[in-house]
This record gives structure tokens, C-alpha cells and sequence, in this order.
């Protein structure tokens, strides 16, 4: 499954990722695990 992640990063624009996980939990820890420093963001799945 395919995920898209907004994500809010200190002293940047919004990021937009995409992330290859089996389900919305773990694509919010990859997204955590990725931008250690963010503000926030959001995930929509993407199909």
C-alpha cells in the first residue's frame, strides 16, 4: 500500500513523500523515523 505524506519540517517548505507500508501505522512511523525534526503531517492513502 501506497501512502502520501504532507509533512510540516522546521525551516522548510512542506515536504511531500510517499511511503511504501502495509498499513497507516507503520507509514507514520516511517514518515517519524524520516523527518525526525517535523512539526506534523498528514498521510493519505494513495491508490
Amino acid at each position: 500500500m501506497r501512502y502520501q505524506a504532507n509533512v510540516n519540517v522546521k525551516h522548510k517548505p512542506r515536504v511531500t513523500c510517499t511511503v511504501e507500508a502495509r498499513d497507516i501505522k507503520e507509514a507514520a512511523r516511517e514518515v517519524r523515523r524520516r523527518y525526525a525534526n517535523h512539526q506534523g503531517f498528514s498521510l493519505n492513502a494513495s491508490f
